[in-house]
């Protein structure tokens, strides 16, 4: 088994840092004897079955670095500030696969169900819980990592959801096109917006005329996206771009030139070129090297070319979805004193308080076409052999399109 996976369509944008961090962990986990398979599910649930339980299918992790296998398990009964859904959609994702290989997230918790991108249509609410949108309504959301328990999951047919981590598919699109969207949206949105994990541009959910003190606009210059191509950079793109960003350059394959143009770039720099052919073209861009002070990578598997790019006299800031390895501190303290660099760890709570209007404009957004959406795979049903094969085709780096499941199909 590979122990580095491709980062294919820029998904595992939550899972990277935390499963480079935490190898040693998991080794460790994974060096001891492997836990047998739990066929006996509700002793994960807090849930005391009796005979009137509600079950339901699912597919769970049983044994780290083995497939996923169908069993059942009891619909879960939503907390205070929870709502119950019926998914009709899950995206899985590649951090998923790091989960059912190397237990990311997991191992400590088997058997385990994986999908953070959940959509479909309201069921109930915790005890005292507002009726935020009617029951069979259609709703998207973000389902937590950290859970004890897989009640919030996408790989069954029923799940909960934090109600702040929500919002409302509009009529006028899919929860196919809407389960897209969490992880990746949340992740860049954090990047570009968050004033202390990001680049501080000014929130575009609050009305604000903010200016610095030099009296120039703080969204005002360049960013520069690596891995533009990816649907989290895509996504960058069209966040700067809302942002009022002057010049947007994307560094990408040039085949997707038009399409990432259309999103919002100025420019797109080929990311097959030699590095300091990308750095002097994404210079020129800028209008000089001084101009490149915000560098967000989405993909790249080494950070050369992030610590290349960044100017030697002015303060900036580069952002990864990967953690700074040391190498990479160190020649940046070294060659760019100026500079910062920080992880961004995607997570709906760490919107901060900005997680009220991120989901209350998102689905506007999507109405509008100012973020959009990638080409999906649909699976029908909890098929072991279909949504194995989707996980399996992230690892093998031969994944076309990101895979869309339908659990109740």
């Amino acid at each position: 088994m590979r122990v580095a996976y491709n980062i294919y369509l820029g998904c595992s944008v939550i899972a990277i840092g935390l499963l480079i961090k935490h190898i040693p962990a998991i080794l460790q986990l994974l060096a001891s004897p492997s836990p047998s398979p739990i066929r006996n599910i509700e002793k994960q649930s807090p849930q005391v079955l009796t005979e009137n339980s509600k079950m339901q299918k699912a597919l769970f992790v049983t044994e780290i670095g083995k497939p996923m296998v169908l069993d059942s398990r009891p619909i879960p009964t939503p907390k205070e500030g929870q709502v119950l859904i019926k998914i009709t959609a899950t995206m899985i994702l590649p951090h998923d696969t790091y989960a059912r290989d190397f237990g990311l997230f997991i191992a400590h918790k088997l058997p385990y169900i994986v999908g953070n991108n959940l959509a479909g249509i309201v069921q109930s609410y915790g005890p005292n819980t507002s009726h935020q949108y009617p029951i069979d309504s259609h709703i998207f959301g973000f389902a937590g990592v950290n859970n004890p328990v897989p009640d919030e999951a996408g790989l069954q047919q029923y799940a909960t959801l934090d109600l702040p981590a929500t919002g409302a598919v509009p009529a006028s699109l899919t929860d196919d096109q809407l389960v897209t969207l969490p992880v990746n949206a949340v992740t860049s949105f954090i990047a570009l917006f968050h004033p202390t994990s990001g680049f501080g541009l000014p929130d575009p959910t609050v009305e604000t005329k903010e200016k610095s003190s030099s009296g120039s606009d703080p969204a005002a210059g360049s960013i520069v996206i690596i891995g533009a191509g990816t649907h989290v950079g895509k996504l960058a793109i069209q966040f700067a771009k809302l942002a009022g960003v002057a010049k947007i350059i994307g560094v990408a394959s040039v085949s997707r030139s038009k399409e990432l143009e259309q999103a919002g770039a100025s420019h797109v720099v080929d990311r097959h070129l030699p590095i300091a052919e990308i750095v002097a073209q994404v210079h020129a861009a800028a209008g000089g090297a001084n101009n490149v002070t915000r560098v967000y990578d989405c993909r790249s598997s080494t950070m050369d070319l992030d610590v290349a790019l960044l100017p030697v006299d002015v303060p900036s800031l580069f952002l990864s979805l990967r953690p700074i390895d040391e190498g990479t501190e160190k020649a940046i303290k070294e060659t760019k004193p100026k500079a910062g660099a920080k992880l961004v760890m995607g997570t709906s709570e760490g919107l901060g308080a900005m997680q009220e209007g991120f989901w209350k404009e998102l689905p506007k957004w999507a109405e509008k076409g100012i973020v959009g959406f990638p080409e999906v795979r649909i699976v029908k049903g909890l098929d072991e052999a279909e949504v194995n094969g989707g996980l399996d085709a992230y690892r093998d780096q031969s994944a076309g399109k990101g895979v869309v499941v339908h659990p109740n199909a």
